[in-house]
């Protein structure tokens, strides 16, 4: 059976930094028992996760970026780093997770990865009121996009 892997990452000790780890949670519980879907939550990208990409079909990364308008939402198309020789580094990057899932195990599924602009990278245990404001669309965009994948491996 094919799987889709939703990887969100971030410092929930960080106000909106947290937001990755927050939103694979959430999507976690709405789809518990969806056996075509694992969720993972962690502060982190780490390297033992190449192994679980290169197991899936479509891999979702989900993170907060400091770049742009707080509250932005944007979807990107993620690509193996082709500069990476799939050796793990320090700051793990989705790119480097996908070299390296095809450099260790030969294959290499589509990527995708959801940012929100955060406006606090405080230390904090709560996101601010702009992420906090369009934290469901967020999931509502991710779990369509599950929605759409899980359409196409039928």
């Amino acid at each position: 059976m094919s799987k889709i892997l939703v990887v969100g990452y971030g410092n929930p000790l960080r106000a909106d930094d947290g937001l990755g780890c927050h939103v694979a949670r959430q999507i976690g519980h709405h789809l518990r028992g969806d056996e075509r879907v694992e969720v993972i939550p962690c502060h982190q990208l780490a390297p033992e996760t190449a192994k679980q990409i290169a197991n899936a079909s479509f891999v979702i990364f989900i993170d907060a970026s400091t770049q742009g308008e707080p509250g932005t939402i944007t979807e990107t198309t993620v690509q193996p780093d082709p500069a990476s020789s799939g050796k793990f580094t320090e700051g793990m990057t989705p790119e480097l997770l996908l070299a390296a899932a095809s450099a260790q195990y030969g294959t290499c599924p589509p990527a995708v990865l959801f940012n929100m602009t955060g406006w606090c990278f405080e230390f904090g245990e709560h996101m601010s009121a702009i992420v906090s404001e369009r934290f469901q669309s967020l999931v509502r965009m991710i779990e369509k996009t599950i929605a759409e994948q899980e359409a196409l491996a039928v």
